[in-house]
């Protein structure tokens, strides 16, 4: 995860309990530490608070992005393991429970006094714990994913009542979905389904597909420039490791190899962030090292790419997500 007003890329690490915070040349700023099981995040509209689902503590933090320190601690209660977060409706949004029995509960965080909703999601709707996607362009909307069973269905809610009403659902966009990200517009959502050989855009109005940008197996991460521009990214069997599209083409300006000509470049799920000004793209692979590395990739008018520029170690701990 990317914070354009403080420059820091943010990564998360569950085996060390801790967030990981680089600037934008890939250089270690500070780890956050004390993060039980850190794994998704979400930042404020304004960019000044972190998010962190801490499922080994039932909680989620919140952290300062200028001092990079955690400021407080939201308990979801107990068992529910918080995964996924994302902001919509003026509240955070957070996915939680066990296999077969996935929810998606929210806290009103800009209260005095925050509240924590577990949701009104019935039982049985998500298999799993759901990813979550929103956009500042459809504040009142958010879109889910299902992450741990395949076909993976997708749905969007509008949440302005301060539930979850469905709008538009799609049973089978592919596979189980391993990331999704809605277009600046706020009016679709790419996916990375793992078992399609392709990232698919689909109208969030209706969830109806509207294109396919043609990547290879396996599909694991996407990230949407402000502009547009989607960085699609793959972990096998391809080329490349992540293709570039200008907006409203499905035709890449560019591809990418992380780490040069290592065969141990797996694109970690997930692991794609864009700087604010759309000048770098970030990457997190995972290496037969068991190493987490930080890739920053400059973007120009280049039309084709080869090795990415590698950071130093981001991180050496194992499952490290963004």
């Amino acid at each position: 995860m990317a914070d354009g007003t403080h420059h820091h890329v943010y990564i998360s690490a569950p085996g060390s309990d801790a967030v990981v915070a680089t600037d934008f040349d890939g250089q270690v700023i500070k780890t956050i530490g004390q993060l039980d099981g850190a794994r998704g995040m979400a930042l404020s509209r304004d960019e000044n608070t972190l998010y962190v689902a801490l499922p080994e503590s039932d909680a989620i933090a919140a952290v300062d992005t200028a001092t990079l320190e955690e400021t407080r601690r939201f308990a979801t209660g107990d068992g529910m393991a918080p995964e996924s977060l994302a902001l919509a409706g003026g509240k955070l949004w957070f996915s939680y429970g066990a296999s077969w029995r996935g929810g998606i509960g929210s806290i009103s965080v800009g209260d005095p006094e925050p509240v924590v909703d577990p949701g009104n999601v019935p039982d049985f709707t998500w298999y799993g714990k759901p990813l979550l996607a929103s956009s500042p362009a459809s504040p009142d909307l958010l879109v889910a994913g299902e992450s741990e069973v395949s076909p993976g269905a997708l749905r969007v809610y509008d949440v302005t009542s301060g539930q979850t009403q469905e709008v538009a659902y799609n049973e089978n966009p592919g596979g189980t979905v391993e990331d999704l990200a809605v277009t600046p517009d706020g009016q679709s959502v790419v996916t990375a389904a793992d078992s399609v050989y392709y990232h698919q855009k689909f109208r969030l109005s209706d969830l109806t597909q509207t294109g396919l940008y043609d990547t290879g197996p396996y599909p694991t991460a996407v990230a949407i420039a402000s502009d547009g521009t989607v960085a699609a990214g793959i972990v096998a069997g391809g080329d490349y490791d992540v293709y570039v599209y200008p907006p409203g083409d499905t035709t890449p300006v560019r591809t990418v190899i992380l780490g040069g000509s290592s065969p141990y470049r797996d694109l970690l799920r997930r692991g794609l962030a864009w700087a604010s000004d759309g000048s770098r793209l970030f990457a997190v692979r995972f290496t037969y090292q068991a190493q987490v590395i930080l890739d920053v990739v400059p973007i120009t008018d280049e039309t084709s790419g080869g090795p990415a520029s590698r950071s130093s170690a981001a991180s050496t701990t194992e499952g490290v997500s963004r």
